[in-house]
């Protein structure tokens, strides 16, 4: 199959296909995580020396974006997963697509899942009140004479609180990933991202497979 691939398909079929709902959600899914992940990409390659100081923020800010995104994608995995009707539309599909759903089903029974309902609520599309606090109340006392630079500029890139970024880090990589003091925490908080990112591209090949195939296109 060549790199791209394009076809119509009338709308009238999707909305008629007794499955519109989860077409429809998982379109969407594709859509916008791949918007996610190239700009999470661009944060990290960009040579743009105006992003240059805020390429760590930058990467986490998408990350934690890209992440809470799957999570909402896993609700859509978990309807289709307890649907008698949606699982055999699955079955339906050809095994490449059938073995990709079942690895993203895999993935709800882990840890790392329990860790993305948290960052989803607490850092990705929220600012938590009390873990914020908790943060900053902890930053100072394990670091008395910390401080943190504060920019403002004309382009709103400029403006910049180095200590905002400090406490999302300190949420995310203590509270949420529970990386010990003692460990890496590069080391351990890629690791964690490396399998969620993981599972990500196994559940956006299944999205886009189950839809190419349910709306009667056989892959070759």
């Amino acid at each position: 199959m060549p790199k791209s691939t394009t076809r119509f398909v009338k709308t009238k079929k999707i909305a008629d296909s007794g499955i519109a709902s989860f077409l429809a959600r998982l379109m969407m899914i594709v859509n916008d995580m791949a918007i996610v992940n190239e700009s999470l990409h661009a944060w990290q390659t960009s040579k743009d020396k105006r992003w240059e100081p805020r390429r760590a923020g930058g990467r986490a800010l998408f990350a934690r974006v890209q992440m809470s995104y799957v999570y909402e994608a896993l609700e859509v995995i978990k309807e289709i997963r307890d649907s008698k009707t949606l699982m055999a539309e699955v079955e339906k599909c050809v095994k490449k697509t059938q073995d990709c759903f079942t690895a993203v089903e895999a993935f709800l029974d882990t840890d790392d899942y329990k860790k993305l309902i948290q960052l989803r609520n607490n850092v990705g599309f929220h600012y938590d009140a009390k873990r914020a606090e908790r943060a900053v109340k902890e930053l100072a006392a394990d670091f008395p004479d910390d401080s943190s630079t504060m920019t403002l500029g004309e382009d709103p890139l400029n403006w910049h609180f180095v200590l905002g970024d400090k406490v999302q880090d300190k949420i995310v990589v203590r509270y949420i990933f529970e990386v010990p003091k003692d460990k890496d925490i590069g080391k351990e908080s890629d690791a964690i991202a490396g399998r969620v990112f993981d599972m990500a591209e196994k559940l956006a090949e299944f999205a886009g497979y189950f839809i190419w195939e349910r709306t009667n296109y056989e892959p070759r």
